[in-house]
């Protein structure tokens, strides 16, 4: 998960946070990035592992 958005153009991971032995990723990530392909692949590759996903848009931020 952590090189996810593995490209300079395409996204950050910004935080790891492990609470109530579950690990969260943050990221931040480019408009082009495939978001959803990303994680699909992810859990076709992880059957065994929930995985739980949310995105939103926040136009005071931007990418680096």
């Amino acid at each position: 998960m952590c090189k996810l958005f593995d490209g300079k153009d395409e996204g950050l991971i910004f935080l790891i946070e492990t609470f109530a032995g579950k690990r969260h990723y943050y990221y931040f990530i480019s408009d082009s990035a495939d978001y959803e392909k990303r994680i699909q692949r992810v859990k076709r590759d992880n059957p065994d592992i929930e995985i739980e996903t949310d995105s939103s848009a926040d136009k005071d931020w931007g990418y680096l």
